[in-house]
């Protein structure tokens, strides 16, 4: 069962024998492997609870349980305890999510988002009390695994300083800033009014549920649903090409430290995407950032031709702006003032320029934005990002983005392949 698990992983589950042991438990539930989380310190899943949660810790976590379950008849329980059935659909969870973020194998944050999953179990239930939602939770991981590169520090995997007020940068920065919430009142409102006792779905994403909700709709088949959940709904949904149910759900990004090279190609998505981009016209350029490509940067002779061409158009946008500036000294309003100068000396700044965009889209459009840029026909800077961008939809809709595979390419970057296309 645990084959794919790390050492870590595996620790964590052998702390859970050892907590229910502790409690004369015959069995391995949720409740001992959040303990063995609690316990097992260091992993990536402790330090997301440490951040999101930091009153509970491992004795508060042991109080919490035995107020729920009680201290089993003094006995000898030695060995490996089976697992229950709840638990059980933990590690599956876990497994399922480490594929769903390509990871090789089973890690503590992996067992961390198969408890909250698994929303009926008692750990689950003790981290709600403590406000540990699933969503937060796939954010915080997300953040632990891939975090963006501090401002103003030079790194040579990310930026690299030069002689002057301009930065070289060679990784982009992707932020979920926002997902869709859930009006329950007004849901259940709904299916009273068109006699549906009661519906639920097993999923906590609201993107994922109001999904499922409009292919419901269609058919009005709430009262009715098919086993297996959300992600079963959602697979089927795939499977038939019914894809415009997913432009219900919606998630907003920020991107930045990637080139005006780049935005030109992302902008030409225009169905299901909105759009808003940092403006040369009001903000000032002279201390600029500039998107070296991999490919340069790993060339030295190649890389002093593009650092000395960058650095003379940077140059050049200082000085025309100074002498725009002179040139307008007549306009009173100073904002437009700046503004006329900085407009026309943005002229001369090439495509490297380091941009910043806020990008909201629907699943139906990002699902098309990762097929046909997380390819490896794609331009090597989209196919970042838009990898990076489904790592992270991966984490946060699994049922709406779950059935990605990911092909490592000759130049270190990599693609990724579904058998759903255009959905």
């Amino acid at each position: 069962m645990f084959d794919r698990f790390t050492d870590r992983a595996r620790k964590v589950m052998a702390l859970a024998n050892n907590e229910a042991q502790r409690l004369n438990h015959e069995y391995v539930g949720t409740e001992h492997i959040l303990l063995g989380l609690l316990a097992e310190d260091g992993g990536t899943a402790n330090s997301a609870l440490s951040i999101l949660a930091p009153e509970l810790d491992l004795n508060r976590a042991r109080a919490e349980v035995e107020k729920l379950i009680l201290r089993g008849p003094e006995m000898l329980c030695s060995g490996n305890l089976p697992p229950t059935p709840r638990a059980r659909h933990v590690i599956e969870y876990a497994i399922e999510a480490s594929l769903e973020l390509h990871d090789e194998c089973v890690s503590t944050e992996h067992l961390l988002l198969g408890l909250l999953r698994e929303s009926e179990g008692i750990a689950a239930q003790i981290l709600k009390t403590v406000g540990v939602e699933l969503a937060a939770v796939r954010q915080r991981l997300l953040s632990l695994r891939n975090p963006p590169p501090s401002a103003g520090v030079a790194s040579s995997a990310s930026t690299a300083k030069t002689g002057s007020s301009m930065r070289i940068i060679r990784r982009p920065s992707v932020y979920l800033v926002g997902r869709q919430v859930m009006d329950e009142v007004e849901i259940d409102r709904f299916l009273a009014d068109h006699d549906v006792s009661h519906w639920t779905t097993d999923t906590e994403v609201a993107g994922e549920k109001l999904a499922e909700m409009a292919g419901r709709l269609c058919y009005l088949s709430f009262a009715k649903p098919r086993p297996g959940g959300n992600a079963a709904y959602l697979g089927h949904i795939r499977e038939v090409g019914h894809g415009s149910v997913l432009e219900h759900a919606v998630w907003n990004f920020i991107i930045t430290g990637v080139s005006r090279s780049f935005t030109h190609e992302l902008v030409r998505h225009r169905a299901g995407f909105g759009y808003s981009q940092l403006s040369q016209r009001y903000v000032d350029e002279s201390v600029a950032e500039y998107v070296e490509p991999d490919c340069i940067a790993a060339d030295p002779a190649l890389h002093e031709i593009w650092r000395a061409a960058v650095e003379q158009a940077h140059a050049a946008y200082v000085r025309l702006t100074a002498g725009l500036a002179a040139r307008f000294a007549d306009v009173e309003d100073k904002t437009l003032r700046r503004k006329m100068a900085r407009q026309a000396a943005r002229s001369v700044l090439p495509n490297a320029t380091e941009t910043k965009i806020f990008v909201t889209a629907n699943a139906r459009a990002l699902r098309h934005f990762i097929e046909l840029r997380c390819n490896e026909h794609a331009e090597t800077e989209i196919r970042i990002v838009a990898g990076m961008v489904l790592d992270i939809l991966a984490l946060e809709a699994p049922s709406i983005f779950g059935d990605y595979q990911r092909v490592n390419l000759p130049d270190g970057t990599w693609a990724a392949t579904t058998p759903h296309t255009k959905v």
